[in-house]
């Protein structure tokens, strides 16, 4: 059983076969994992071996500490990163959540020689660098803003 919203992206084709996929992953483990009941699905990209799940506002919230299961299921075996993201939350918490386990540190703009503007987000910890390029790329999809990661020189 979907909800209306799911139901209407259904009919509409607006679910590719990764959302569909996740969708039916999802419905299973709402009985074992009961902060699913009201989680919204608006869209998943994967990219090399990041999987970022688009979900409504405040869903993240509302899967508090079961975020990290829910993603470890979702992952199953491949070596694939799982994220959450919020559709409609300012910039700074939607790069927090699409940049964890890492913290942010700082988010700066930087306003280019044409005009145009880039977001320079520095995270603290380890990653991967073509895992940061990744999730650049990501956040230009789901924002349509030029942004580049830093790791926090040590």
């Amino acid at each position: 059983m979907l909800c209306e919203e799911c139901e209407e992206r259904l009919k509409s084709k607006a679910y590719g076969e990764e959302e569909l996929r996740l969708s039916k992953i999802l419905l299973d483990l709402r009985d074992k994992i009961k902060s699913l009941g009201d989680i919204a699905l608006i869209g998943a990209i994967t990219k090399g071996n990041v999987l970022v799940i688009q979900v409504g506002e405040h869903d993240v919230e509302k899967m508090g500490d079961d975020i990290r299961e829910i993603a470890r299921l979702l992952k199953g075996h491949k070596d694939t990163k799982v994220t959450f993201v919020e559709r409609g939350v300012p910039e700074k918490e939607f790069l927090g959540q699409l940049a964890w386990p890492n913290r942010v540190l700082s988010v700066k703009t930087i306003w280019l020689p044409d005009g145009s503007k880039q977001i320079k987000v520095v995270l603290d910890g380890k990653r991967n660098l073509d895992e940061l390029k990744t999730l650049e790329e990501i956040a230009r999809e789901l924002r349509g803003t030029d942004i580049r990661f830093e790791l926090m020189a040590r």
